[in-house]
C-alpha cells in the first residue's frame, strides 16, 4: 500500500467514525424529541402545530411574526384542552410542521417522472 493509499485510508476512517458519531447524536436527539412530543400533547400537539403553521403562513409577515402567531395558536389550543404547555415540545412541533410543509411543497413542485 502506497503512502497515498494510507492517507486516503486514514481519511475514510475518520469520516466513518465522525459519521457514526453524528448519526448516534442525531438518534439521541430525535429520541428525546419524540419522547417529549409524545408525553406533552402527542398527535393533538402535532395537529395543532400543523394547522397553526399553515395559518401563520397564509397570514404572512416576517419569520418571527409567523413563529409568534403559530406559537400563540398552539399554546391556546393546548390550554383549551387542558394540556400542559411544554415549551420544547411546542417549539419542536412547530419546527416539524414547518419542515413537513416545506417537504410537501417541494414534492408538489417536482415534475412527475415520465415513463
Amino acid at each position: 500500500m502506497s503512502w497515498f493509499d494510507n492517507v486516503w485510508s486514514a481519511i475514510w476512517r475518520v469520516i466513518e467514525i465522525t459519521g457514526e458519531a453524528l448519526l448516534n447524536a442525531m438518534q439521541t436527539f430525535a429520541s428525546a424529541g419524540i419522547k417529549s412530543l409524545a408525553e406533552n400533547g402527542g398527535m393533538f400537539l402535532m395537529d395543532a402545530a400543523l394547522e397553526a403553521v399553515k395559518a401563520a403562513e397564509t397570514n404572512g409577515g416576517s419569520g418571527l411574526d409567523k413563529l409568534k402567531s403559530a406559537k400563540d395558536s398552539v399554546v391556546e389550543n393546548l390550554t383549551t384542552e387542558g394540556i400542559e404547555v411544554v415549551e420544547n415540545a411546542v417549539n419542536l412541533a412547530i419546527e416539524l410542521a414547518v419542515a413537513q410543509l416545506k417537504t410537501d411543497l417541494t414534492a408538489s413542485q417536482t415534475p412527475a417522472d415520465p415513463q
